[in-house]
């Protein structure tokens, strides 16, 4: 883990877009789809996205 201090003022919020045009799927059921972002002050970002059931 890496900890990063510092002011966050100066700090903007990433942009992230999401395809979901193509999901398919059914309540309960996994699914997939793809993401893109980026971050303008190019500060470094993190994004979990996993839900899957096992």
């Amino acid at each position: 883990m890496r900890v990063m201090y510092g002011s966050a003022d100066s700090n903007r919020s990433p942009s992230v877009s999401i395809d979901g045009s193509s999901v398919e799927g059914k309540v309960g059921e996994p699914f997939r789809l793809t993401a893109s972002g980026f971050d303008l002050t190019a500060t470094r970002c993190f994004i979990f996205g996993s839900s899957a059931r096992q």
